[in-house]
């Protein structure tokens, strides 16, 4: 059988490359050897060698879903065995500790009391730490704590390309533009392992795509050699951002997730139609610059503990000019199933007094939520942010000191800045979030992202959701029914495409996501974390025993250029198997979604990732 086609670097691409290289040690350049995820390499030329059935897709690749080996299993099992003995009372130590931490960031404790949970003596990732500004030394010991940090941490479940070898995490980094279509081709584990817990399907988490036909419908599978395709179409005003993808095969989430297997995913900033500032022809360059200057986090809590948070290999250590203005895409991913915020911190290397507080070592200000950028871009400075284990931030950060980032109470990385190669600030191509004249700048905003705080809302697209830990209201996931409004606090059975849907969410310690269709928050006072006006995909609004009539988070949402299934979940991938996730059926006159092509390689008897119907809720 034909297998899919791949695409490799071109000769004159791998020359190209070896000579920068060269160039860059013959002139003395210290090149940061920090090794960053692999990429995932769309190609339109496998597209055209696969045949008419692919025609409709711009461009096309292959991921495929893994398995440790017996001998990264072993590892993990032993690296658990060394540390059994100490575990229930280690656990202990460490949910009292996470919940102390939260409980005080909550409360706006002072950052000094907070900066004796970390010990800026001790190892990042079980390593060696250092405080030193030589770069090179630097690198050394970032080398060895990748090092030490894949043999402690194999991954039990991940994503890889096609050409690679092994089971790692994160997965392999995916780009894609708005207003293009991908066809993503994703293979399961061919593993024959009785362990073998292989079927598996993709979602990406954020998107503003179709969740049905051969698009993200989390209800399609995979399994052992066989090869389904997403077709993954980005209008042509999707916002470029932040986002992740994962497995969401629902009873299988949390076990994948916990192994390893999720992965960033990045959509482009559109500079001319996306990042416009206010009504001028032409972005600052400066702004462009920053945009441009990228630089990824990837933070996990894979035990699922509070204060077990790790950086992924590549993001263990960074090396900064001081004072330059880097743009910051963090993700943070959690199965922790008992604690929903973690607060992300930039810290001083060594301890600092209380009137010293104000000065730390990095200036950080938000510019995009999950995703979306903010209204106005970037926002205030701030010492912490709240996230939960599905948030995205991208963050504007410059730092003129060393610093030592924490989420959740531990540090999981440092960053490096050498004073001798400090930026610019003056020169009017530096990069900077700000405009050339110092001031903050607008978001341009596509038509499913525009501000719907003044919009007005019929009754019929107003819904009350409680999210618990087997259901949301009351009712536990199924396959087969879509869920109705009527029987939970709404006026009508469906939900309407072409309509503005405003939903107030019960506080509660479930995160919840819903697929598609980012919300905006529009309760005045906001909700915990989350700022009026913005727009999130996933929401942690805390229920508080001190107040018992604590209202219901308000949000918004444009049901607009996509229709049709939707998912709606707490995102504690451990609930979410257990039933606390939803389909609703979002009606009308949308854009149709194609079912075929779906599969493009199928073994034995049965038929793979057949089109599946789904009753309508009332019936």
């Amino acid at each position: 059988m034909t297998t899919l086609p791949t695409s490799t670097p071109s000769t004159t691409t791998k020359l190209l490359l070896l000579l920068i290289t060269w160039c860059w040690i013959s002139s003395g350049v210290n090149v940061n050897v920090v090794r960053a995820e692999p990429e995932l390499e769309w190609s339109s030329e496998v597209c055209a060698q696969l045949g008419q059935d692919y025609a409709s897709f711009d461009y096309c690749a292959e991921i495929i879903f893994c398995e440790a080996t017996t001998d990264d299993r072993a590892l993990q099992q032993q690296h658990y065995a060394d540390n059994h003995n100490n575990e229930q009372e280690l656990q202990q130590k460490q949910y009292l500790r996470g919940a102390i931490i939260e409980s005080r960031a909550m409360e706006g404790a002072a950052y000094g009391d907070l900066n004796t949970k970390h010990d800026t003596s001790t190892s990042v990732s079980g390593t060696t730490s250092t405080t030193s500004t030589d770069p090179s030394h630097a690198n050394n010991n970032a080398q060895q704590q990748q090092q030490q940090h894949y043999k402690e941490h194999p991954a039990l479940f991940g994503w890889r390309l096609a050409n690679k070898s092994g089971c790692s995490w994160p997965g392999p980094l995916i780009r894609m533009k708005a207003g293009t279509s991908y066809g993503l081709f994703v293979k399961g584990a061919s593993s024959s392992s009785s362990n073998s817990d292989s079927k598996v399907n993709l979602h990406i988490h954020g998107l503003h795509v179709s969740g049905h036909g051969n698009g993200d419908d989390i209800r399609r599978a995979v399994s052992g050699s066989d090869v389904i395709v997403y077709n993954v179409t980005l209008p042509a005003d999707h916002m470029g951002g932040t986002f992740w993808y994962h497995s969401h095969r629902h009873g299988r989430s949390y076990s994948h997730l916990k192994g390893g297997a999720f992965g960033m995913a990045i959509v482009e900033d559109n500079l001319e139609d996306q990042i416009q500032i206010n009504d001028d022809d032409d972005v600052d360059v400066q702004v462009q610059q920053f945009l441009k200057n990228e630089q990824r986090m990837v933070l996990a809590n894979l035990p699922g503990l509070p204060g077990s948070f790790m950086a992924s290999a590549a993001s263990t250590h960074y090396s900064w000019k001081s004072n330059e203005w880097y743009r910051l895409r963090v993700l943070t991913m959690s199965i922790d199933s008992h604690m929903t915020n973690h607060n992300l911190e930039f810290l001083p290397t060594k301890n600092v007094k209380k009137d010293e507080i104000m000065d730390g070592p990095c200036e950080t200000r938000a510019i995009a939520h999950d995703g979306v950028l903010r209204f106005r871009v970037p926002a205030e400075a701030a010492r912490k942010y709240s996230l939960n284990g599905a948030s995205r931030i991208d963050l504007a950060i410059r730092c003129h000191a060393n610093a030592h980032v924490s989420v959740g109470g531990t540090v999981v990385a440092s960053i490096s800045v050498d004073a001798n190669e400090a930026s610019s600030s003056s020169t009017s191509t530096s990069p900077s979030p700000f405009r050339a004249n110092g001031q903050a700048w607008e978001s341009k905003r596509p038509n499913y992202l525009s501000d719907l705080r003044q919009a007005t809302v019929s009754a019929a697209d107003k819904w009350a959701v409680k999210v618990g830990e087997h259901d949301i209201n009351g009712v536990s996931f199924s396959m087969e029914h879509t869920m109705c409004k009527n029987e939970y606090g709404g006026t009508g059975d469906d939900f309407r495409f072409g309509t503005v849907n405003e939903w107030e969410i019960a506080p509660t310690m479930h995160p919840f996501h819903v697929h598609m269709y980012p919300m905006q928050v529009v309760s005045p006072e906001g909700c915990d974390a989350h700022e009026y006006g913005e727009f999130y995909d996933s929401l942690s609004y805390m229920n508080d025993y001190r107040n018992p009539d604590k209202p219901p988070c308000k949000v918004r949402m444009n049901f607009v250029d996509v229709g049709g299934l939707t998912a709606l979940h707490c995102h504690m991938p451990q609930h979410e198997d257990q039933g606390s996730l939803a389909l609703i059926d979002v009606k009308g006159d949308y854009p149709a979604q194609p079912d075929f092509p779906s599969v493009y390689k199928c073994h034995g008897d049965k038929p793979c990732d057949e089109p599946r119907g789904i009753k309508d809720c009332h019936e």
